[in-house]
């Protein structure tokens, strides 16, 4: 989407099939790789791109890992540590409990990274219940709606493209361009279209064009709505 900041993904329709992955939680390890493709590309990943990339990273190494626990820690506690930077810097909150109420965390995962950071390992299935609470939140506070919003930028591209391409919506331009001709002339004292061809035959042409590509629309729509009303 347009933009004043750099972003990483070379257009928004990427942007979106990577959204699509995390949130239909489909083809995991593309997305893994392509977030880390965009890690690349920029200095820093948007907060949501790079805890999904360090959850992506751990979960799917955690599946053939005999210390899924321990993999799975330090990407718990970038989630944890990560959005509180991001809320501190945002909303102003000092207090990891004002994120958590704030992010509608439970109790039980800053307790998970509070035991983390002093030392202490939380037993595998603990751990795998963390990371997954962490993996679902983002999904739905971050994924879900920028890709709504992708969506609807790129729907209404489309929409704006198939009336730039109509045919009504060039007769409107051909319209436009006939009355600001006419709009000219008159205020130069030219009282009849007739009058244009002394002046200027190519303007003349391009009026005269015009008017006769409207009087045919215009025609054809009237036999439209007669038809229609049959």
């Amino acid at each position: 989407m347009p933009s004043g900041r750099v972003v990483p993904w070379i257009s928004d329709p990427e942007f979106v099939s990577v959204a699509r992955m995390v949130v239909g939680k489909r083809d995991l390890r593309r997305a893994e790789d392509l977030l880390r493709n965009w890690s690349v590309r920029v200095d820093r990943l948007p907060t949501g791109a790079e805890v999904t990339l360090h959850l992506l990273a751990a979960t799917n190494a955690a599946s053939g890992s005999t210390d899924s626990a321990l993999v799975l820690s330090g990407a718990v506690t970038r989630f944890v540590n990560l959005l509180a930077q991001m809320a501190e810097r945002r909303y102003g909150f000092c207090k990891l409990y004002e994120v958590a109420a704030a992010f509608h965390w439970p109790e039980w995962v800053v307790q998970v990274r509070n035991d983390l950071s002093h030392g202490g390992m939380p037993a595998a299935d603990q751990m795998r219940r963390a990371a997954a609470f962490a993996m679902d939140w983002i999904r739905e506070n971050y994924w879900r709606p920028e890709l709504d919003r992708f969506q609807a930028a790129i729907d209404a591209s489309k929409a704006e493209d198939r009336l730039a391409s109509s045919v009504d919506y060039n007769n409107l331009h051909d319209l436009l361009d006939c009355h600001m001709y006419l709009k000219v002339y008159s205020m130069w004292g030219t009282g009849r279209i007739g009058e244009i061809r002394q002046l200027q035959d190519e303007v003349y042409a391009r009026v005269d064009a015009l008017w006769k590509d409207i009087e045919v629309v215009r025609k054809a729509s009237k036999k439209r709505r007669n038809g229609t009303q049959r």
